[in-house]
């Protein structure tokens, strides 16, 4: 068993509080690097339990574990495996976050599905995974266009290149352009929305 293998029984949230700080630390800290993810990525226990963390009852933990995913979802060889091995899990998660209007991850959580979305070979994926989820997209726009939506200061920007990334595939350029539920119509505005370059970024393809 490597050093690394031996650390994955304490990313639990049963374990003591100090001790899954110490061991989500080095995790973390091995996010910080190209080779750092390479090695994780061969760790498919440790990413499971981190993804466990991401709801633990710390914030502290909870926001760590995200971090760690905004991390290794910006590499493309990482996205690809958080989506093979983890999105049936990792996208409903990441769902219910972002829809909470009290949830302080929601910023986080908005860029992981936006950086797993990104690659053309993993969208459709992602995007399985959340028309999974009755009216997902639906109420994602709502989330992206309602000012204010996230009472902990959230801006939810990064929904408008996810939404981007989506209507890349048929599958969801088809939600998108449902003249039945006018979500289109509802984000064109924020195209020209001054509060954010991030946000602006939502060139929709129909």
């Amino acid at each position: 068993m490597s050093e690394l293998e031996e650390i994955a029984p304490f990313l639990s949230k049963t374990v003591r509080l100090d001790l899954k700080a110490v061991a989500l630390s080095v995790v973390l800290g091995l996010t910080g690097s190209v080779d750092g993810i390479k090695l994780l990525l061969q760790q498919e226990a440790i990413l499971s339990n981190v993804l466990d963390l991401a709801d633990d009852e710390s914030e502290t933990i909870a926001k760590d574990a995200v971090l760690c995913f905004v991390n290794i979802s910006a590499e493309e060889k990482g996205a690809q495996v958080i989506v093979d091995k983890l999105s049936s899990r990792l996208v409903p998660t990441a769902y219910r976050a972002i829809l909470d209007e009290n949830s302080k991850l929601a910023d986080p959580w908005c860029m992981v599905l936006c950086n797993v979305s990104r690659p053309d070979s993993l969208v459709e994926t992602v995007v399985k995974e959340l028309l999974a989820i009755e009216f997902s997209v639906e109420k994602l726009t709502t989330c992206f266009t309602r000012v204010n939506y996230n009472k902990q200061k959230g801006h939810l920007n990064y929904l408008g290149p996810l939404f981007s990334n989506i209507s890349q595939c048929a599958v969801g350029r088809k939600v998108f352009c449902n003249k039945a539920t006018g979500l289109l119509r509802r984000i064109l505005p924020f195209v020209h929305h001054e509060s954010s370059i991030v946000r602006r970024a939502v060139p929709l393809v129909c």
